[in-house]
């Protein structure tokens, strides 16, 4: 074992801060440390073994860091956790931490960007700062090149680049990394945003767009693009707005009215090729085909009674063998759906080993399978070939692509270290971050500005982002 070496006294403060932090990870991760063992010491360690799970966990007195061996760490070398004073810092409370955060977003120049409790938002780079303009903020909306955030008092306001219209400001902007009101829009209670166009959704159900409008996504009749939110024609009484996000870079934008019915309009609507024909349309059109539809893909369709409709090619039909279904996702030529029992089942393109658990990859599979190693689901998402799934214990499990997020390719999903009581996630493209149910934010992965945490721009186990 490589802890072991000669006998050596530490100090009484570094002697005491280690067992405070041994005693709170056998508190909070029984899986790895699940019984109390007795710390023992062997320069330049302060180390306890578990033989239940044949790991070692202990301080390093020379720099005070904390590592572990065995396990899933490996066994070839201790791994470096973090330091004993910033572990102690998030097992002994969140002083000095980012908290009340309730949801990420990714800012127009990849920063991140968090809303907190208190309707304040905040964005880092190294260490976060607040926004100082916005306040009372209950929703943001990331599009990629720009940001919406709708306050309390139903305005709506946009930052980043404005080229097309996206900002709503009424006027050409080419970028603003300060927010500015979106005209005209009030009582406005849903936003939405993707590439370089802007929607919303008013208390009164009617739906107002801005911003790029080449393949009609506007549907204002034209495919003139908008510097002022204009209402989107023919529509009342929706309930929710639906931009598609993933082959068709959100040219088709669907709604759904109080009523179930579901309209479409934009470039690339995939019911078109259903009935024969590729057809855009500047203007909203039923499709009575989906009706009744509360998630909308490419290729698929989530339904109020829990089955999944596939829709791209005649005939629609119902994806044989799935009912209560909660969540669906389609990414790339892969989709997922998420059941009731918490179960988790894919099909399509296996490219990383998303689909099967196997250990097989790029192969296809034309029915949807469960996968064995996922149960007690609660959310999933997908983002460059990576997934991670909450468990219902708030443990978090990853699989997929080998890059900043996943060290190594993965096709059987591995439980992420250290992350309990996850509420959320959030997959970007080259980092992942956990939201905690007490409000704080962990990230791990890659971010050329840092992660937030003061020092980092990678780390492949999650740190805690700090306060400013």
């Amino acid at each position: 074992m490589l802890f072991l070496g000669t006998i050596h006294f530490a100090s009484a403060d570094t002697a005491s801060d280690t067992d405070t932090l041994l005693n709170w990870a056998e508190n909070n991760y029984p899986q790895y440390f699940p019984t109390h063992q007795t710390t023992q010491s062997a320069t330049p360690w302060l180390f306890r073994f578990y033989p239940d799970t044949n790991i070692y966990a202990g301080v390093n007195t020379d720099n005070n860091g904390v590592f572990v061996l065995g396990g899933p760490w490996g066994n070839d070398s201790p791994t470096y956790i973090d330091s004993l004073s910033n572990l102690l810092a998030i097992g002994t409370g969140n002083s000095g931490k980012l908290t009340g955060i309730i949801k990420i977003a990714i800012d127009y120049d990849s920063k991140v960007l968090a809303l907190k409790n208190d309707g304040t938002v905040w964005r880092w780079g190294n260490t976060p700062s607040q926004i100082p303009s916005l306040t009372n903020i209950i929703d943001i909306s990331g599009g990629g090149d720009h940001v919406l955030a709708l306050k309390g008092d139903g305005t709506v306001w946009g930052w980043g680049f404005g080229m097309e219209g996206q900002l709503g400001s009424g006027s050409f902007i080419g970028v603003s990394s300060a927010p500015v009101k979106a005209s005209g829009l009030t009582n406005i209670i849903a936003i939405n945003s993707f590439r370089s166009t802007s929607y919303a959704l008013k208390s009164d159900g009617t739906v107002w767009a801005w911003g790029d409008n080449g393949f009609g996504q506007l549907g204002d009749g034209t495919t003139t693009n908008r510097y002022a939110p204009g209402q989107v024609i023919g529509l009342a009484d929706i309930k929710a707005i639906i931009i598609n996000r993933n082959g068709f870079s959100g040219k088709a934008s669907y709604a759904i009215k109080n009523d179930g019915t579901v309209w479409a309009w934009g470039g690339s609507i995939g019911f078109e090729r259903v009935r024969g024909h590729n057809l855009s349309s500047d203007i909203p059109i039923p499709v009575s085909e989906l009706n009744g539809a509360i998630h909308i893909t490419d290729s698929y369709t989530l339904m109020k009674d829990g089955t999944v409709l596939h829709w791209f090619n005649s005939p629609i039909k119902p994806v044989s063998g799935l009912t209560d279904v909660i969540q669906l996702i389609e990414f790339g030529e892969s989709a997922f759906a998420l059941k009731n029992d918490g179960t988790v089942w894919a099909w399509g393109n296996n490219s990383y080993g998303l689909v099967k658990d196997d250990g097989r990859v790029n192969d296809s599979v034309s029915l949807p399978l469960q996968n064995p190693s996922l149960h007690d689901i609660t959310n999933i998402t997908i983002a460059r070939n990576v997934a991670l799934a909450i468990q219902k214990d708030g443990t978090v499990w990853a699989w997929g692509r080998g890059d900043s997020i996943l060290e190594r390719d993965s096709p059987h999903p591995e439980k992420i270290v250290g992350l309990t009581d996850i509420t959320a996630t959030y997959n970007f493209s080259d980092m992942a971050i956990a939201l905690k149910s007490d409000g704080t934010v962990w990230i791990w992965g890659g971010l050329l500005y840092g992660l937030g945490d003061g020092k980092s721009t990678y780390s492949a186990t999650p740190v805690q982002v700090i306060a400013p």
